[in-house]
């Protein structure tokens, strides 16, 4: 996982395209947390431009309350230079239950009351939307958004294709056949669950910014024991 604050914070114009501030970047700020309630889709696609070469496609899906996240997966060389390159695109699905506020600038309090000839009426004062004990939820209008529990939510991605960022994850031949590099590693774009249900667009970014941060998403295929070593519980900010 890496979390996009920390993209945000620490990345610049000066590093975005910086293939060795990218790696030393994920070395400090990539870390390991799915959690037991989501749900993993990974999508590979082997693209050729020698129209005579076989497609290669492959697809998995873990899901973490069943599984410990570890298998076998099937790769194929597709060096630079050569017109071949896997697409990559990766779902990570939050299945717990996270109730986004109202929005978070103001609320209103209103009553209805009936008067004698039995029309009803309407009266609203405005509250602080903090103060949350200052009136019955009954009695809460939020001024845009009103509360949304949110459940099986695209909390992260990585897209990595032609299309999106002209760029594409490319394997050599010696990585494949090197007995010490035994692991593949995926990194995933992590963004915060929303406060307020206003925040909600801002999960729709979180595609967008696959393209502009690509070099720190790349796969990379290392060691088991450098893996071990380099993912620990997030540094940072996490949501």
């Amino acid at each position: 996982m890496i979390n996009v604050d920390d993209l945000e914070t620490y990345v610049d114009d000066s590093t975005i395209n910086n293939q060795n501030f990218a790696h030393q970047f994920k070395r400090e700020y990539a870390y390991e947390e799915i959690g037991a309630d989501a749900t993993i889709m990974v999508m590979l696609n082997r693209r050729d431009t020698n129209a005579y070469s076989d497609t290669f496609v492959r697809s998995y899906k873990i899901d973490t309350v069943a599984s410990t996240a570890e298998g076998t997966m099937e790769l194929i060389p597709a060096e630079y230079g050569t017109g071949a390159g896997y697409d990559v695109k990766i779902l990570y699905i939050n299945n717990s239950e996270h109730l986004a506020k109202g929005s978070g600038e103001y609320q209103k309090c209103c009553k209805t009351t009936i008067d004698a000839s039995g029309k009803e009426s309407e009266s609203c004062t405005d509250e602080d939307g903090e103060d949350e004990d200052s009136c019955a939820e009954e009695n809460k209008r939020f001024d845009k958004y009103n509360p949304q529990l949110l459940n099986k939510t695209m909390q992260g991605m990585t897209d990595i294709s032609e299309e999106s960022t002209k760029y594409v994850w490319h394997i050599d031949y010696d990585d494949l056949t090197d007995p010490e590099k035994d692991t593949v590693v995926f990194y995933i774009l992590k963004i915060s669950l929303p406060e307020y249900t206003e925040d909600l667009q801002e999960m729709t970014d979180v595609q967008k910014k696959s393209g502009k941060y690509r070099h720190f998403i790349l796969p990379e295929i290392i060691s088991s024991k450098d893996a071990e070593s380099q993912f620990t519980a997030a540094p940072s900010v996490q949501g």
